[in-house]
């Protein structure tokens, strides 16, 4: 009960900040040049459908690390932890926390990395409900 009370918390927070986008002209790994997502590298599609989101995002570690570096605080990190609806509760939660931290406007990405690419997936598909957007999944090499 904590933690929903803690999630919904922080998802007001978040959502009381203020909202600003990209620039256009801005190309970063994840983006063009109109500040849409590039197009999906083929390596980071994952081969099996159950590792699949509903957005279709998906990045390389290569390209998250590179966007990190190129856009310190650029994006919401957050790790699909084990344990099935747990883990992806303390998920949430962090997202949730970062956006607030980092006061993030609507349009920040968030990069979804996981040792379960399918509990990862899951996650992503459950931020990108929750309002979160542009969900990029991170694919393991």
């Amino acid at each position: 009960m904590n933690r929903i009370l803690l999630c919904a918390t922080l998802g007001m927070a978040a959502c009381m900040g203020a909202c600003a986008q990209q620039p256009s002209g801005q190309s970063t790994p994840l983006f063009d040049d109109e500040g849409r997502p590039a197009a999906n590298v083929p390596a980071a599609i994952p081969a099996s459908p159950a590792h699949r989101t509903r957005a279709g995002l998906y990045i390389t570690e290569a390209q998250a690390r590179a966007h990190e570096q190129t856009l310190p605080g650029g994006a919401i990190s957050v790790f699909a932890g084990c344990c099935g609806d747990r883990g992806l509760d303390d998920a949430m939660v962090s997202a949730w926390a970062q956006h607030a931290s980092l006061d993030a406007p609507s349009d920040m990405p968030v990069l979804v990395r996981g040792s379960d690419l399918q509990q990862a997936a899951r996650l992503a598909d459950r931020l990108t409900d929750a309002g979160f957007a542009p969900v990029f999944l991170v694919s393991v090499p």
